[in-house]
């Protein structure tokens, strides 16, 4: 029955097509295929012609790409300190607070930090970063596709049929018995092919628009309207078999791609490895030169016109220390001086080279920590600093707009379906957290003290004291104390119903924490250095012209203050009527 399916055969024909030239303009192709294979070689210090000559002498390969891509990294990186949920109104900052919470905990259960480092990783290096959403029962993860093992259109990644190899084991395989079909029928060609050698099963997962023909359940032939598929494909030998497929509402709903730096013509970003393709070839090209430079010139060749020392062999295995040559009248004997002339032109070459690739992927001494040259005022340093990073400063603008849209489609929706429910959280929070909590705490412990003492007490007897209260505080103060900065509170269902989005941090603020303190460092200074003795006030604060210049520098600075914050001191919200809704886990006794 499913020996003749349509998709079995279209396979090829998507394959042969993806290695085939895309002319971006006349005469300037595009190999998508080769260009993700030479970033391969390149990156593992590997020639694409192998890495020994035609004498069978190991090549150097001198690597001047892969510290690049470290500073590329870093320098755009994103942590999961920096994602965060903003709430559209500011009476739900205690539930955002919360789903903040909430939202670190899924990070640390499913790893997402060691996903946004491969995430921030694989798309300079490759130009592009196509990830994918699987999920599994109540799981969510964002898997990294592999571009080694993933066939694209390489115009349109997203739009084209994307066609992903897995391989597998066949206990995995025989797992998915219930749900796929031919699964036995994989099995025994895969023994009878490997000959009970061990070895996996290749497994194509074909995803992109098809005529709903392709469908195996499909009784109408004739019917070309296009829908959202998903096959899945056993490869053994030459031989494909299907197993399973489905309908897929939208593709972006499965997978979602970033390019580097985008280029018209193709969907692959030139990333940074490729933008040293030409640095890297010339690079190599200079230090086989001088290591055969350097190969001639470390050896001792001797000559001699005599007949007598004609026979002496090799000077360095046959001659001892010492040794006396008696030589014929007029006959002399010397070495030959094989000393390199031509090293200094090729320590420039490739000094070139390297600056050549500087420019094209903005790895300046500035960024990569190298030492500017002595006498160097601080604020050029900051300034070339400043200008050095700002490549990657949008680049990390647009890494952080994309994971935006990835935690409002993909994350957030499944977070919520967990977290609406009714459950306890168990986190640390911050001082300011703990104070807003402990509030609540101490608010709730009041009412239901209040509430069971009127209803326990004859008519008119029952409002608790102001003492009363007091040691409500202290006995409950005494007990959260316990706990240090780690508190459980029940969340009720629908309380964390807000709407709001996530967010990632994307001004630096976090990051460059050294800039950050040196800003504050210098603030505190001013401040300082304008106190008047006699008025007991500080100029900066609050001398009507002082101040206006001082809050255009510290807004200037970018720094998370405010000039009435720094007069009157930062004000801490007060607890909601609705945060009651939240209720301590306490000790028994309490």
């Amino acid at each position: 029955m499913y020996e003749n399916l349509k998709i079995l055969s279209y396979i090829d024909d998507i394959e042969d097509s993806y290695d085939e030239v895309v002319m971006r303009l006349d005469d300037l192709p595009f190999y998508h295929k080769s260009t993700i294979r030479t970033i391969e070689f390149y990156s593992d210090d590997r020639y694409l012609s192998g890495n020994k000559d035609e004498l069978g002498r190991e090549k150097p390969f001198y690597n001047i790409g892969n510290y690049r891509l470290t500073t590329a990294k870093t320098a755009t990186d994103i942590d999961v300190k920096e994602l965060r949920y903003e709430p559209d109104s500011i009476n739900d900052s205690v539930p955002a607070m919360i789903i903040n919470h909430e939202m670190y905990k899924y990070f640390k259960e499913s790893n997402f930090s060691e996903t946004l480092n491969d995430m921030g990783k694989t798309r300079p290096k490759y130009g592009g970063l196509l990830i994918k959403k699987v999920k599994d029962g109540d799981k969510l993860e964002i898997q990294i596709v592999e571009w080694i093992n993933v066939i694209v259109d390489p115009v349109d990644i997203l739009g084209g049929c994307v066609i992903e190899e897995h391989n597998i084991q066949a206990s995995e395989l025989k797992s998915k018995d219930d749900v796929w079909e031919n699964v036995d029928k994989v099995l025994t060609a895969h023994i009878k092919h490997n000959k009970n050698k061990p070895a996996r099963i290749k497994i194509k997962e074909i995803t992109g628009q098809f005529p709903k023909n392709f469908d195996p359940d499909n009784e109408n032939k004739e019917d070309y309207s296009y829908n959202e598929m998903c096959f899945y494909v056993a490869v053994v030998g030459t031989k494909k078999f299907y197993l399973y497929h489905e309908y897929l509402k939208d593709k972006k709903d499965k997978y979602n791609y970033l390019a580097w730096d985008k280029r018209p013509g193709v969907s692959l970003g030139r990333g940074v490895i490729e933008a040293g393709f030409e640095s890297q070839v010339w690079v190599n090209d200079a230090m086989i030169s001088m290591k055969n430079v350097m190969d001639i010139s470390g050896k001792v060749i001797a000559w001699t016109n005599s007949q007598r020392a004609d026979g002496a062999g090799n000077i360095l295995t046959d001659i001892q220390n010492g040794h006396l040559f008696e030589l014929e009248k007029d006959a002399s004997m010397g070495s030959l001086n094989l000393s390199p002339s031509a090293m200094p032109q090729l320590e420039t070459l490739v000094g070139l080279w390297q600056d050549r690739y500087d420019k094209e992927s903005s790895t300046y001494d500035a960024n990569t920590g190298g030492t500017p040259p002595s006498g160097t005022p601080y604020s050029q340093t900051a300034l070339l600093n400043q200008i050095a990073n700002s490549p990657f400063e949008y680049q990390r603008e647009v890494w952080g707009i994309f994971l935006n849209e990835i935690m409002n489609d993909w994350i957030f929706p499944h977070i919520k379906k967990r977290i609406m429910k009714e459950h306890y959280l168990t986190s640390e929070f911050s001082d300011d957290e703990l104070e807003l909590i402990d509030e609540s705490i101490n608010a709730k412990n009041k009412n239901k003290m209040i509430i069971d003492k009127i209803l326990k007490s004859p008519i008119g007897q029952g409002v608790p004291s102001q003492e009363d209260m007091d040691g409500m505080d202290t006995s409950v103060n005494k007990a959260l104390s316990s706990f240090k900065s780690k508190r459980e509170i029940e969340i009720p269902k629908d309380y964390l119903d807000v709407k709001g989005r996530m967010t990632a941090n994307i001004t630096g603020e976090l990051k460059n924490k050294q800039a950050t303190l040196q800003s504050l460092d210098n603030i505190l200074k001013t401040i300082v250095s304008t106190f008047n003795p006699n008025t007991g006030s500080y100029a900066a604060l609050d001398d009507p012209v002082l101040s206006e210049v001082f809050r255009n520098i510290v807004e200037t600075a970018g720094l998370p203050m405010s000039l009435t914050s720094l007069r009157k001191g930062a004000t801490k919200p007060t607890p909601q009527a609705d945060v009651s809704a939240v209720a301590p886990q306490l000790p028994a006794k309490v």
